[in-house]
């Protein structure tokens, strides 16, 4: 809760609408035991709030009817009312109905239904005046409690039995029953009614649903639909659904293709009719998740699936059948960015809530470095809180960093290596999870809504922050990148020397050491703008080459001299590189020069300092090739440059 200067005024305001397919989707039923507890066990977190004396207004509850002429009454309307009232009279919440004019007429100011009447009646304050408030916490918490014992359980398929239905659902979702592997009757819209049956062994058998006592009177297409046998795996290992026949509206429907028999979980056996969800690489050659034309498909009243379940594997998805993993092939784009996505808990400071880049803003003063990607390497992103009201932070709601285009990326993963807090390196309270959402890379740093194994930051290291900085490895399989593979630094070409004026001598180096991974900017503000759009990773020099996806190796080993050097890198023993138009690289020798040569033998500033010092552990570009040199001064990759064509 943010902080108020005014004692004893901060309240929270929360819509309650739960569950969502029966209060305000098409599902006509609630009223089980499993229902109550899940409902009760949601409203009693906020309790959290009213034990601190933070006042709870449910601002919105209840169960919508969706039918203007009141045909279609909702089952259980007066039961989930009763019960939430009873939660809040518990808890010491403030409830507001929201309604439609169902439950009470407009025109008349008064209560359509008196059921529901008296509950409300039971709850006001005129009868509850006479109380004290232990006695209304006392009289609701045993109302919650009897009502509880006496719902009736969810029907649940013993582990001894195989049931059958036809999971279906408009494109719409406006009509659906029981989507899934797992058979749930309160996941049903209201008014559909449906025939199933028990699976005892081969047979034949007929599932289907009628929807003409639903609102519409018909579901408005076929989006999806399956036929379902929950246990079939178990009971039946091996046998196989061969659908006989589908009528739509009495009328026999054509199949369009050849359906075949497959399990998602291992328990529940299951023949796609339409499941659109489902790539073609998924699912055998010669047949389809889709076996008839939906486009001719309209306003279904009726749907019946006729099958023989037979003891056979015939039809059905068996290891030999499922396509041959194909070669991994590099991706096409491995273009994308990286940034850090963040909000304070009243979202009045935002950055990066999106998993579009193109989409990305920021709100409330804060800034941001974002990083390009391109493949595997070594990137920085980073958050400035210093423009914010305050100039830093502690509030921690949301923060994840985020890598866009996953599709572009496959097998990669985000493996964070520094997490730095106003400079100083922090450590994470548990392993970092990564997940991908709506075509994005998520590595969850803190994310409010989910399990606790996705908030990695402590209150303690997330406290006065003045800069969030995250410097993280992205590879296939978070592998790590082997030191001499390790990210290209390419050396910006340096300004030729005035040739009147001889270069003055560069002071002896240090040793030489392996130098770190290249990563991007540790900048965590920028001037004058909201957004700082820094690379995260040095960019290659402006050329038209494109490099070909081969790589031509050069291992030599290390003289002694050159693994034991104590030189400086400006004088170290280095290989010379001929660039001669051929595809043999010249070996590894000795050679003082420290220089690298072209083909006219004339020093190559590109790639070399000022001295003509070559750089090490970098690769560095010379006409048609890149060259890798390692921390030894050896050349150990040469890359062969292809010029592309460029229209004016």
């Amino acid at each position: 809760m943010p902080s108020d200067t005014a004692s004893d005024k901060l309240l929270v305001s929360v819509h309650f609408y739960d569950p969502s397919d029966y209060c305000i989707g098409t599902v006509n039923s609630w009223g089980r035991q499993q229902e109550y507890q899940k409902v009760n066990d949601t409203l009693a977190k906020m309790a959290a709030f009213t034990e601190k004396g933070i006042g709870v207004v449910i601002g919105e509850y209840g169960p919508q009817n969706h039918d203007a002429e009141l045909t279609l009454k909702k089952e259980a309307i007066p039961a989930y009312i009763k019960n939430l009232l009873n939660n809040c009279d518990y808890y010491g919440y403030c409830p507001v109905l929201w309604d439609a004019n169902y439950e009470f007429d407009k025109d008349s100011a008064k209560a359509r239904f008196t059921e529901t009447a008296e509950i409300f009646k039971a709850h006001s304050r005129d009868i509850q005046a006479a109380m004290t408030d232990e006695e209304i916490k006392e009289a609701a918490k045993k109302e919650m409690d009897a009502d509880l014992a006496a719902a009736p359980s969810a029907r649940v398929i013993p582990d001894d039995k195989a049931f059958s239905w036809l999971m279906y659902a408009s494109s719409d979702w406006g009509k659906m029953y029981s989507v899934g592997d797992n058979f749930d009757e309160n996941s049903v819209s209201a008014g559909v009614t449906a025939t199933t049956v028990d699976v005892t062994g081969e047979a034949e058998y007929t599932v289907g649903l009628d929807f003409t006592n639903s609102s519409d009177g018909c579901a408005k297409d076929l989006g999806f639909a399956a036929v379902g046998i929950m246990h079939g795996e178990q009971l039946f290992p091996n046998y196989s659904v061969l659908i006989e026949n589908i009528t739509i509206n009495g009328e026999n429907v054509e199949l369009t293709g050849t359906p075949y028999t497959c399990s998602d979980d291992g328990k529940c056996t299951r023949v796609n009719i339409s499941n659109p969800y489902i790539k073609e690489k998924d699912y055998p050659e010669g047949h389809s998740p889709v076996i008839v034309d939906t486009t001719k498909i309209k306003d279904v009243k009726t749907i019946s699936v006729t099958y023989k379940f037979v003891n056979s594997d015939e039809g059905r998805i068996k290891a030999s059948d499922k396509p041959e993993p194909s070669e991994p092939t590099e991706p096409t784009d491995t273009k994308s960015n990286a940034w850090l996505m963040y909000a304070n808990n009243d979202w009045s400071v935002t950055a990066g809530t999106t998993s579009d880049f193109t989409a990305v803003s920021n709100k409330g003063g804060i800034k941001s470095s974002y990083a390009d990607i391109d493949g595997e390497g070594w990137y920085t992103v980073s958050l400035d809180f210093t423009g914010t009201a305050a100039a830093k932070t502690s509030d921690l709601n949301l923060l994840e960093l985020v890598v866009g285009k996953s599709d572009n990326f496959a097998d990669y993963k985000i493996v964070p290596k520094k997490v730095l807090v106003n400079g100083k390196e922090i450590t994470l309270t548990g392993a970092p999870v990564t997940g991908i959402e709506d075509g994005a890379f998520r590595l969850y740093l803190n994310n409010p809504w989910g399990a606790d194994s996705l908030k990695l930051l402590s209150a303690d290291d997330f406290k006065d922050v003045e800069t969030f900085t995250v410097e993280f490895l992205f590879s296939k399989n978070g592998e790590e990148l082997p030191k001499d593979e390790e990210p290209e630094t390419p050396v910006e070409p340096e300004k030729p020397s005035d040739p009147e004026k001889p270069a003055e001598p560069e002071k002896p180096a240090e040793p030489s050491k392996p130098s770190e991974p290249s990563r991007g900017s540790d900048n965590n503000s920028s001037s004058g703008t909201s957004e700082n759009h820094s690379s995260g990773k040095t960019s290659e020099p402006s050329n038209t080459n494109k490099e070909e996806t081969t790589e031509t190796p050069v291992n030599p080993e290390p003289t002694k001299s050159e693994q034991n050097t104590t030189t400086p890198v400006t004088t170290t023993t280095t290989s010379a590189i001929d660039t001669k138009d051929n595809d043999t690289p010249v070996s590894s020798t000795e050679d003082n020069s420290s220089t690298v040569k072209d083909t006219d033998s004339k020093t190559s500033s590109a790639t070399t300092g000022k001295s003509g010092a070559l750089k090490r552990s970098s690769w560095v570009t010379i006409k048609n090739k890149r060259y890798y040199v390692n921390k030894n001064g050896v050349v150990t990759k040469i890359k062969v440059l292809k010029k592309s064509s460029s229209k004016k």
